[in-house]
Formats: structure tokens, C-alpha cells, sequence
């Protein structure tokens, strides 16, 4: 009997019929469980499971395989992640999948999702308040700059952990966002009169009238002053003891260590602290 193959499926030519498709399914193999093969291993077990599979479970499978073998394409000229770091990222998903009870699982995704609804409506919010202030009375300009530097550590401790996509694209939308609110507590001007090396304009930077003109500032540069006397010693105690009692890979990630850690212990304290004068100022 002639025998037609296309891809997996093969086809009885005579009466176009196909037959029993058998397809070999390593998709929750983990990059953990291969051993390397050598002449100390000269017997091998060999356990195989073999099952029915529906159709769409099938489509699935099939469908998981041809994505890898695109990504694998696209990857070699494109600026995507590595091999290594995807199949990294498909074993945490094959693995919370295989060990997680389901009912967890599914209040894990659902509170992953509100969790980002919620962070996409204060990246919205956040937005659209800096958008429509006229005033900075009340508001703190310098923690809009600690915010800047904040969220550039977190995102060079994000990317030196190999974190998944979409933490890495928020992390980067949040520091997008904190930059640009630069540009409304600061106002840029271009002096053609003074030029650099004789070709480009001076720039010259401002604070915005509306938080040189009130209390704001003053209490501003007070708040950094008082908490800067508390916060450096607790940062170079905390330095002290991460360098002594913790392990890190090298120099580059005991930096973004010690500054995400304590960023995070102290970050929010810190702008509660500093925002606190700053809003008796605007109920004022």
C-alpha cells in the first residue's frame, strides 16, 4: 500500500484515508531531567507512556513545537532573548503547571491579571495627573527625581536577574514614565547667545516658577536634609553586612543588590516621610 506523508499524518492513497497519527511528545521534558550520555553510562532506561490523545491537546503540542522552532529562527537575527533564557522561562511554566494544585494556579493567574489592570490603570492615572497640573505648590520635586533613580535601579536589577517579559516591559514603562515627568517640574531654555564650542546653544534648567515661588521647595530641602542624616548610615550598615553575610555574583550585581534592597526596605518610608510637610503645605 503506497503511502502519502505530510508532516505527521500519513494518508492512504487509494481512499485518501489517514491513518493513526503517532506523535512523540516531549513537550513536559525539563532541560533538568537530561543527563549527559558517555561511555560510564552504557546501559540506559527508557520508560515510554503510551496514551490517546485528543485533537485539540494534539494542536496544542503541535502548535508549542512550531513556535519553538520559529523563535529559534527569528532569534538568530533579531535582539530576542537566548535560547537558553526562553526554555528557562517554558520550564518555571511547565513546572508551576506539573507541581501547582490547580485551584492555587487559577487564583495565582487571576490575581496576576487584576494585579496588572490595577498597575495599568496607575500608570494611567499617574499619567493624566501630571499631565493636568499647572501647579507643583505641594508637590515634591525632589522625589520625583528619587522616583527616577529608584526606578532605574529596579530596572538594572531586573535585567541582571533575568526576569520574564512582561516584569521587564513594566519595570521600563514605569522608568518612561518618571522621566518624563522631569519635564514638568523643570523648564529648559536654549541660550543662542552663549554657545558651547561655538556651535550648540547653552541650556539652561530651571525649577518650574510655580515650586520656586512658594514654600514647597524650602520644605523640600529640609525633608532631604533630615532624612539623608538617617538614611546614609542605614545605607552604609546594610552595605556592610550584605558584603559580609550574603553572596552575590560580582561587584556589578552586590551594587543593584544593596540598592534595590534598600530601596525597597526604605523607599516608601522615605517618600511618606518627605511628602508629609508637602501636604500640610497644600491643605494649607
Amino acid at each position: 500500500m503506497a503511502k502519502l506523508k505530510r508532516n505527521v499524518i500519513e494518508f492512504y492513497s487509494p481512499t485518501n484515508e489517514y491513518y493513526p497519527v503517532v506523535y512523540l511528545n516531549d513537550y513536559w521534558n525539563l532541560n533538568e531531567d537530561y543527563k549527559p550520555v558517555n561511555e560510564t553510562t552504557p546501559i540506559l532506561p527508557i520508560h515510554i507512556t503510551l496514551a490517546p490523545l485528543s485533537l485539540f491537546k494534539w494542536q496544542l503540542y503541535a502548535a508549542q513545537t512550531a513556535k519553538k522552532t520559529w523563535f529559534n529562527q527569528l532569534m538568530a537575527t533579531s535582539m530576542l532573548p537566548s535560547e537558553n533564557e526562553n526554555d528557562e522561562e517554558q520550564d518555571t511554566i511547565k513546572k508551576a503547571l506539573i507541581e501547582t494544585n490547580p485551584l492555587l494556579l487559577a487564583v495565582t493567574v487571576v490575581v496576576s491579571i487584576v494585579h496588572s489592570v490595577f498597575e495599568l490603570l496607575a500608570f494611567k492615572n499617574d499619567i493624566q495627573f501630571w499631565k493636568t497640573r499647572e501647579s507643583l505648590e505641594g508637590l515634591s520635586v525632589r522625589s520625583v527625581f528619587f522616583n527616577v533613580f529608584q526606578s532605574f535601579i529596579v530596572v538594572l536589577y531586573v535585567l541582571d536577574n533575568d526576569t520574564n517579559f512582561v516584569i521587564k516591559l513594566s519595570v521600563v514603562f514605569g522608568l518612561l514614565i518618571e522621566i518624563w515627568k522631569i519635564k514638568k517640574v523643570l523648564s529648559f531654555r536654549l541660550d543662542y547667545d552663549s554657545l558651547v564650542f561655538n556651535v550648540f546653544p547653552r541650556i539652561h534648567v530651571d525649577y518650574q516658577s510655580s515650586y520656586v515661588e512658594s514654600d514647597t521647595k524650602k520644605y523640600d530641602q529640609m525633608a532631604f536634609r533630615y532624612l539623608s542624616w538617617i538614611l546614609f548610615p542605614l545605607l552604609a550598615a546594610y552595605c556592610g553586612y550584605s558584603l559580609i553575610y550574603e553572596e552575590h555574583r560580582g561587584w556589578y550585581s552586590w551594587i543593584l543588590s544593596v540598592s534595590y534592597g534598600f530601596l525597597l526596605t526604605f523607599g516608601k518610608f522615605m517618600l511618606y516621610t518627605w511628602n508629609e510637610p508637602l501636604i500640610s503645605i497644600e491643605v494649607a
